[in-house]
């Protein structure tokens, strides 16, 4: 006969809320002791304004078509966010190993469609691109705003500005995917739209499929990439009903 079920044994949701818990311990105390949360937000919007407003003082009597560009520019790095979210992000690319781990190793193991929200300041360190992610944008755009140089260095300036205008985009709005649903931020119906959609993402049995924006979905829209919602059903409730 069939030994009787032990009584004291916890539910496998149970079990599976505690790994989860657990996880999340070993990854925030892996957190060096220094990191501060603030300084790091501090950090990101002093370098971030600091590029955007040189680069706007850099112009030289722009013209109308010039600005013109900004949509352009704007719409090339939502595709470069899809493609760096879908690839280097979810796929150990050589040389990029870092940013796979930081991703989907760290960030994607903490932040699960069964918790999204941010508990404290310390958590950031989980959450936003490390600091040296601003210098590293630096040298990677030189390239390509010296060539738009070559042709007017209007172009170039308002390249600049486009390219840390969107990263500065990026991080407040993956912050607002991640703030708690009940906090006044997390209550704007924009706010729960797109958390939404990032949630979808983070269910780790979705993640490698699609809702690879996580500013504005334009490029999941246009390469077929964005998540049905027929499937929530399978990974239980919606950020906005209780699961998160």
């Amino acid at each position: 006969m069939p030994e009787p079920a032990d009584a004291s044994a916890p539910e496998p949701a149970l079990r599976g809320a505690a790994k989860r818990e657990a996880r999340r311990a070993e990854l925030l105390a892996a957190v060096p002791s220094w990191y501060s949360g603030t300084l790091h937000l501090i950090w990101i919007h002093l370098s971030t304004l600091g590029a955007i407003g040189g680069s706007l003082w850099a112009l030289r009597e722009p013209q109308l078509w010039e600005w013109a560009l900004i949509p352009l520019f704007l719409l090339i790095a939502n595709l470069f966010e899809w493609w760096v979210h879908k690839e280097p992000l979810h796929h150990p690319y050589p040389g990029l190993k870092l940013l796979y781990r930081r991703h989907a190793k760290r960030h994607h193991v903490f932040f699960t469609d069964a918790e999204m929200a941010l508990r404290s300041p310390r958590e950031l360190a989980l959450l936003l691109f490390p600091p040296y992610m601003i210098p590293a944008m630096v040298i990677l755009l030189s390239p390509v705003a010296v060539g738009l140089g070559a042709l007017r260095w209007n172009l170039a300036w308002i390249f600049l500005a486009s390219a840390f205008a969107y990263y500065l985009l990026y991080e407040w709005l993956h912050l607002l995917h991640h703030l708690p649903r009940e906090s006044w931020w997390g209550r704007r119906a924009l706010a729960a739209r797109l958390r939404l959609h990032h949630w979808r993402h983070h269910d780790p049995k979705r993640m490698l499929a699609g809702n690879f924006n996580v500013s504005f979905p334009f490029a999941d829209w246009l390469l077929r990439t964005t998540l049905p919602a027929e499937a929530d059903a399978e990974g239980g409730s919606t950020p906005d009903s209780g699961a998160a």
